[in-house]
């Protein structure tokens, strides 16, 4: 159970997390609640231009001019389904989202401008517009959320501040929004904090599926998608290689000094591939004492990769607590392809037929098919 003291620790780190720009989070944020943009955007669309037949009820004589003013929200319509079908950018729908939401409000005003009574009639229309922005800013980040709906409270009293809108009941807009925007944020704030946490555990989650617990390195899950995802999206780079890498008689390690130090070896050999890893290389623990290495330098310097390991394997000395030296070879087969679409099954085969080659050949070389 968790004490008091790390239940804080945890708020502070999703609230720095909630208030920083982390780009791949609010991408997250977005993919997984713009949905409810695009109900809060269809609702409007639906709702407010057949409250016309409120207009009808309140003033008969002029609710005529508000039907342009309702047409406006049919607009909603296609937004919604652009939101639903996600064709644009995050950042062209949010601003396309806020644009039409801050325009909703000003349309209000004017639908109430043109009846008799119609602030005090409309006064809790605001409300149903503060509800909708809670529905619509679940996938803007939180601080823009919060903003968006504090700039679209404040827009109707700037409004009237500018002289657009005569006899606007300042006190009654109020008392009956500002009480409620505290409550608003808080909502906001809790719906982003609740998906904050179980965004947080999924990554975890998928980290610890595609990753190997001992070496820290991908596993072979994660080679596997990294190589599939190059095949099909092709590479402008000069080819891929992929080096599969097997610790030399790693049984008799761990039968001679014990399974604990056969780990050691193989966090050993996962530092040296850490140290020789290049931007364009990915390093994995795809199996007990078996590493790869995903590679789209040339083939020769994939070749001068390999080498490198496997001079740097065989002069690692480990000592055991009863002072006995640990040494070790790497067998390595690589493969290289020129096909951007050549898949994991087909470069992995011919990796491990270079690898049993090296073996055969006695060990602690390269061989390149």
């Amino acid at each position: 159970m968790k004490t008091l003291s790390s239940l804080l620790a945890d708020a502070r780190h999703r609230l720095s997390v909630l208030l920083r720009s982390d780009e791949a989070f609010a991408e997250a944020k977005f993919v997984e609640h713009r949905h409810y943009a695009a109900i809060a955007l269809i609702i409007v669309a639906l709702t407010m231009p057949t409250l016309w037949l409120w207009d009808l009820a309140v003033d008969p004589i002029h609710a005529e001019l508000t039907i342009p003013y309702r047409a406006y929200y049919l607009l909603g319509l296609p937004l919604g389904a652009a939101f639903l079908r996600a064709r644009y950018t995050r950042h062209t729908l949010i601003t396309l989202l806020v644009a039409f939401l801050l325009g909703s409000i000003i349309v209000f005003i004017e639908i109430l401008k043109q009846l008799d009574n119609g602030f005090i009639y409309g006064m809790t229309g605001f409300m149903y517009g503060m509800l909708i922005s809670v529905l619509a800013a679940q996938c803007l980040p939180v601080i823009p959320g919060m903003s968006f709906t504090v700039v679209a409270i404040l827009l109707p009293h700037l409004y009237a501040a500018a002289g657009l809108a005569e006899h606007f009941p300042h006190l009654h807009y109020g008392i009956l929004m500002w009480c409620g925007l505290l409550l608003t944020l808080v909502t906001q704030y809790a719906i982003a904090d609740n998906y904050l946490k179980r965004h947080l555990i999924e990554k975890k989650l998928k980290h610890a599926s595609e990753h190997d617990p001992l070496s820290g390195l991908g596993n072979r899950r994660r080679l596997k998608q990294d190589l599939e995802h190059a095949s099909k999206h092709g590479s402008k780079l000069p080819a891929k290689s992929l080096l599969i890498i097997d610790i030399d008689h790693f049984k008799a390690i761990n039968d001679r000094f014990g399974h604990y130090y056969g780990d050691c070896a193989i966090t050993s050999l996962a530092e040296i591939l850490q140290q020789i890893d290049h931007p364009q290389s990915s390093c994995y623990r795809i199996g007990g004492e078996e590493f790869a290495i995903l590679s789209y330098l040339t083939p020769d310097d994939s070749a001068r990769m390999a080498e490198q390991v496997r001079l740097k394997a065989a002069a690692t000395e480990l000592q055991t607590s009863k002072h006995e030296v640990i040494t070790f070879t790497v067998s390595i087969g690589l493969a290289s392809s020129t096909l951007p679409d050549e898949g994991f099954d087909s470069l992995f085969s011919r990796a491990d037929q270079a690898l049993y080659q090296a073996k055969n050949k006695g060990r602690n070389q390269v061989v390149i098919l």
